[in-house]
């Protein structure tokens, strides 16, 4: 995990894409959350105030890019814990000004070629307006 640990205290942005599964992110992208955003890496703790001060200071845009098998209005009203987790959650230990971007593709399977193509057109403008 060093080398990952190593990139993400180097990094300006991060971008996330992943399938959105019982409306958060796959085990796989917690876990690896889990084993990267760690203490003395994405934060400190006071220990007397018990105060969380950022540590990736670095980072100043998170980006999410996500589809759902369900409506995006159903993810909403059951967390979106996908989206908390990235632009609420993560947000808190960049630094303080990071801008927080979202794309969703809701109900993927019921989706046309021509609507996932045009999402993906919206990634592509999205990616390249970072800079």
């Amino acid at each position: 995990m060093r080398a990952h640990i190593d990139l993400l205290r180097w990094a300006e942005g991060l971008v996330f894409v992943y399938p959105t599964w019982w409306a958060t992110v796959p085990a796989i992208l917690k876990g690896w959350l889990d084993r990267t955003f760690l203490p003395q890496v994405a934060f400190t703790l006071d220990p007397a105030t018990q105060k969380v001060t950022p540590a990736l200071s670095n980072v100043r845009r998170l980006v999410g890019i996500t589809t759902t098998g369900s409506p995006a209005w159903r993810v909403r009203l059951l967390g979106d814990g996908g989206r908390t987790t990235i632009g609420r959650t993560l947000r808190l230990v960049c630094h303080r000004r990071t801008k927080v971007s979202w794309l969703v593709l809701g109900s993927v399977h019921e989706r046309s070629a021509r609507e996932r193509a045009h999402f993906l057109s919206d990634i592509d403008r999205s990616l390249r307006g970072l800079q």
